[in-house]
């Protein structure tokens, strides 16, 4: 009996191990004719990944991949918006943060999304200026009460603000403060005790090369602030009984242990960076506790660091990518996410997202990522009380917006600002007639073996064709009308996709 109990647990660990092995790999996802920029991610509950962005600069998406790289869905806004950041929240769903664009003031109100795994909505917030001003939201974390706590500053005037949403989507209050003078607030967590901290940058009497961070009771009360002169901030987190707070000091990029009262326990610079599009980086605490932030240069180079909670380097890596994330997987690995031009169809170039998948080593064989150099230095910042005061408070607006499904394609590849893959290589594929009634053609310019899925828009199969050669005529005569994704995969597993409409 005891040899069965133990060869059955045997057994057990061996499928336990095997599930938890995570799949390494790089992934091109695009669509010739739109500008996909990413912002954020946030690894979804099935282990797969959540991206948030915008389109075209003009609209918000949302998009979702498995933990294999597979695409699943991508919905984009059907109003004027973009995403800035999103979170996981407790209840295994997601909030995205971002602005929209309100026709009447003619500004960008504050934004808030929250939708479940399959990018369903659940529900959509929007919160004015009173005296119409734009909202830029930066940051986002959900609270000990189970509430979403947002921050971000308002544009002219320059004023930060944070707010509290339920996890219903009401708002529960507000409030505009600065330290001393203007100031742009740009991260946001809580401490055990419910203490909020806001970093971010002020006015120094010259320009925003000063940064604070400001603490505040649970319903927004402001306690305290202290500014440190000659530094940007742009990221915190309440990690290990302190403060670890990203930020950059002219070109270098730095990470900073402190107390919750401000004080400086030490503060790094680990690598420099050639643009100043530096209010999109993202800083992480894993499991292990240490602690991982991802900053991309659009110029040459993206620089995924993971840093102990000493400040030493436990892995780092450069790419080509323009990174705005890194994240700890579920099962002993990162995602890595970014975007950048690839030069498609027709020499089109578009902003393509990419996602890297690593192992707990950062994968150093991937073909997307070299080693980086390590570079860590002790950087001095003074840091001095300063007088943190409040200016008034938002107002809750609800403008309607509504999310609808797109098709993505997805390449095996890497993101390359040299170029990256060409799509020009991918047969042609004719689909004819458009819209079908009772049989729709597909022929390719080529003469190759592929493969025929269709589905419906909920992801269903509805037709399977294999090893067609040339091509083929399909009968969607039982098919409901309505719209349809169909994905060709040829032999060297080069993917075409496209959209199919059946009237009748």
């Amino acid at each position: 009996m005891k040899q069965q109990l133990l060869f059955a647990f045997f057994f057990l660990g061996i499928q336990i191990n095997a599930q938890i092995q995570d799949t390494t790999f790089h992934k091109v996802f695009y669509e010739s004719t739109m500008n996909i920029v990413s912002k954020s991610g946030a690894v979804s509950p099935d282990d797969g990944l959540v991206i948030v962005g915008e389109v075209d600069n003009s609209y918000a998406y949302m998009m979702k991949i498995d933990s294999a790289g597979t695409f699943e869905w991508f919905k984009k806004a059907d109003a004027q918006s973009g995403f800035k950041k999103v979170i996981r929240t407790w209840d295994s769903t997601f909030v995205a943060i971002g602005g929209q664009f309100n026709v009447g003031n003619m500004v960008n109100d504050a934004f808030i999304v929250k939708f479940d795994v399959n990018g369903d909505t659940l529900w959509t917030k929007t919160i004015e200026h009173p005296t119409g001003l734009s909202l830029n939201t930066t940051s986002i974390v959900e609270s000990i009460d189970s509430n979403y706590l947002i921050c971000g500053y308002t544009s002219a005037q320059n004023n930060s603000f944070m707010i509290k949403i339920s996890a219903a989507g009401d708002l529960i209050w507000s409030t505009i403060f600065n330290p001393i003078n203007t100031s742009l607030a740009q991260g946001i967590t809580y401490g055990p005790d419910s203490t909020i901290y806001i970093c971010g940058q002020y006015n120094d009497g010259v320009n925003f090369v000063s940064s604070y961070i400001a603490s505040f009771e649970h319903d927004g009360t402001p306690i305290s602030s202290t500014g440190y002169t000659s530094v940007d901030f742009y990221d915190i987190v309440y990690h290990m009984d302190s403060l670890f707070v990203l930020g950059a000091q002219s070109s270098e990029i730095l990470i900073s242990r402190m107390a919750t009262d401000g004080q400086i326990d030490w503060m790094n610079s680990y690598f420099y960076v050639y643009d100043n599009t530096l209010d999109k980086m993202h800083l992480h605490t894993t499991t292990n506790g240490n602690l991982l932030t991802m900053v991309g240069d659009r110029m040459f180079t993206t620089n995924a660091i993971e840093i102990d909670p000493e400040g030493s380097v436990v892995n780092q890596k450069n790419l080509i990518m323009d990174g705005v994330d890194l994240l700890e997987t579920q099962k002993n690995g990162y995602f890595l996410l970014g975007y950048g031009p690839l030069y498609g169809i027709k020499l089109l170039q578009v902003d393509h997202l990419g996602v890297i998948r690593l192992d707990e080593t950062f994968s150093p064989n991937n073909d997307c990522l070299w080693d980086s150099w390590q570079s860590i230095n002790p950087t001095i910042v003074t840091p001095a009380s300063t007088t943190l005061q409040s200016n008034g408070t938002l107002v809750d607006n609800q403008l309607a917006i509504a999310f609808n499904s797109e098709l993505i394609i997805d390449y095996e590849g890497c993101v390359d600002i040299w170029g990256g893959i060409d799509e020009s290589d991918l047969p042609e594929i004719s689909v004819y007639p458009v819209p079908a009634s009772d049989k729709v053609n597909f022929k390719q310019d080529q003469d190759l073996t592929f493969s025929l899925v269709i589905t419906d828009l909920t992801g269903r199969m509805v037709i399977q064709r294999a090893k067609v050669m040339g091509e083929t005529s399909v009968d969607v005569s039982g098919l409901p009308l309505g719209n349809y994704i169909y994905k060709i995969t040829f032999g060297n597993d080069q993917v075409r996709t496209g959209k199919l409409n059946i009237l009748r």
